[in-house]
């Protein structure tokens, strides 16, 4: 097997600790090691495997969300996966976040094995490191990812943080640009650019315009149904993590309305649309669910779906592949 994988697997078989839910505050009290591992030139991840709380060691959230970023600004991401029902998910996919990583929830253990390879697989399938969106806009235009992905402001230009793409991965990112006060007729646009640190991508740009009309004309233009549904998804995976966290304090009625309130917005644009009348009917069924205590699994499940669909994963965790290309007649 390749060497730094065979490296990896002696460290790894030398670093155990007696109660896996001791591991969390354990496994950053290592990191040092974890360093001795690194190979500036190579794929350096870890995958931390945990079916309990961090109670010994670090144990703060916060600051071990900071050593994962600490982490990834050094080269290695971080991936958690969390066993069963007595984990803490939102300690879990904050340190995936920070750790330039993906949180995945395991329901039990016979499907560890399962997920440990799927991690694995991709990471050594990724062909493009610390992948990034370069939006530059005029002055004025502030862009925000309404997707959970890192970003960074300097000037006119903000970069959107992608991280590691495997090979043929399918990512949408949804960004919003709010623009300034203009003058009727008056155009903006901006350019689209992708890069990352290899330079394995093309580099490519887009240029995007837009033009300063009224409400009434701007109204009477046709939708573009595929935004629609992106953003639709996206608000409805961020109303169902809220809803969670507040059901999770006992405050159901706060999880009901956060759940209720979106399904609302997203049928003032849906129209007749399938796809988004579907999600709005699936928000209106689990604001009744939200509105009652929830079983600890269900719970889990609940945020670990709405995880996927905000990073762009599959129902179990794993990248989505893009659809094959046509062939050219």
């Amino acid at each position: 097997s390749w060497p730094p994988i065979r490296r990896l697997r002696r460290r790894a078989n030398t670093q155990t600790t007696s109660d896996t839910r001791n591991s969390i505050g354990a496994s950053y009290d290592a990191r040092r090691s974890w360093i001795g591992v690194f190979d500036p030139h190579g794929i350096n991840r870890c995958l931390l495997l945990t079916d309990g709380l961090a109670n010994q060691g670090i144990t703060d959230a916060a600051e071990l969300a900071r050593h994962a970023g600490e982490l990834r600004d050094r080269g290695i991401s971080i991936s958690t996966f969390g066993v069963g029902e007595d984990f803490d998910e939102a300690l879990l996919q904050s340190m995936a976040k920070a750790g330039g990583g993906h949180f995945y929830f395991i329901a039990n253990a016979e499907s560890i094995v399962d997920h440990i390879t799927s991690g694995v697989g991709e990471a050594l399938d990724i062909v493009a490191r610390e992948a990034t969106i370069e939006v530059t806009a005029p002055d004025g235009v502030k862009v925000e990812s309404l997707s959970p992905n890192k970003t960074r402001s300097r000037g006119g230009r903000t970069e959107i943080v992608l991280g590691d793409l495997a090979s043929n991965e399918h990512l949408s990112l949804v960004l919003r640009l709010m623009f300034p006060y203009g003058k009727l007729g008056e155009r903006a646009s901006a350019v689209i650019s992708i890069s990352d640190q290899d330079g394995v991508l093309d580099g490519g740009s887009a240029s995007l315009r837009w033009e300063y009309a009224d409400d009434q004309a701007n109204g009477a233009q046709p939708r573009d149904r595929k935004v629609d549904r992106a953003v639709a998804r996206v608000f409805a995976a961020r109303a169902r993590q809220e809803a969670v966290s507040l059901n999770r304090t006992g405050d159901f009625e706060g999880a009901r309305k956060a759940v209720k309130s979106t399904a609302r917005r997203i049928s003032e644009y849906a129209g007749h649309d399938p796809e988004m009348r579907q999600a709005i009917a699936d928000l209106e069924r689990e604001a009744t669910v939200m509105a009652a205590p929830m079983a600890e699994m269900a719970r889990k499940m609940a945020l670990a779906s709405s995880s996927y669909a905000m990073h762009s994963r599959s129902m179990t965790g794993a990248a989505i592949q893009a659809p094959p290309t046509p062939p050219k007649a």
